[in-house]
C-alpha cells in the first residue's frame, strides 16, 4: 500500500513538472531572415570570378569556384579568413578540372563535396583530407 502511495505522488510530481517546464510541448522557433544591403566580400590576392560560396561552421575559410563558363576550366578555391576578408586563395589541386563547382564541407571538416561534369553528366564527388 505504501509503495502505491509513493508511485502516485511521484506521478503527480512528474505531471506538475511537465506543466511548469513546458516539457512535451514543441517550442516555437522564430527565424529572422531579413537581410540588409549586400556588401562585396573581399578576397585578398584574387581578382577573378568568385561564385557559389561556402563557409564552413568554423567560419575560417571561404570555398568558391571561379567560373561556370563552358570555355573556362572551373576550379575550386579556398581562402583563409583575415579579419573581415578572406585571403591567399589556393586552388584545391586534388580536384582541378572542367566544370568543378559548388563546394560544401562536412560537419567534421574532413570531407569536401562538390559536383563535377564528366562526359556531359554532372555527378557529386568527394575528397578527404
Amino acid at each position: 500500500m505504501r509503495s502505491n502511495i509513493k508511485i502516485n505522488i511521484l506521478l503527480v510530481l512528474i505531471i506538475v513538472l511537465f506543466q511548469f517546464t513546458g516539457c512535451g510541448e514543441e517550442a516555437e522557433v522564430e527565424y529572422n531572415y531579413e537581410f540588409h544591403s549586400a556588401q562585396p566580400v573581399s578576397i585578398i590576392g584574387y581578382n577573378g570570378h568568385a561564385m557559389e560560396p561556402f563557409i564552413p561552421r568554423d567560419g575560417q575559410y571561404l570555398f568558391f569556384n571561379n567560373s561556370n563558363e563552358p570555355s573556362v576550366n572551373t576550379n575550386l578555391y579556398y581562402g583563409q579568413r583575415i579579419d573581415d576578408c578572406f585571403g591567399n586563395p589556393q586552388i584545391i589541386s586534388a580536384i582541378e578540372g572542367e566544370a568543378t563547382e559548388a563546394p560544401s564541407i562536412s560537419n567534421s571538416g574532413n570531407i569536401l563535396y562538390f559536383h563535377k561534369k564528366v562526359n556531359g553528366v554532372y555527378s557529386i564527388y568527394l575528397v578527404r583530407r
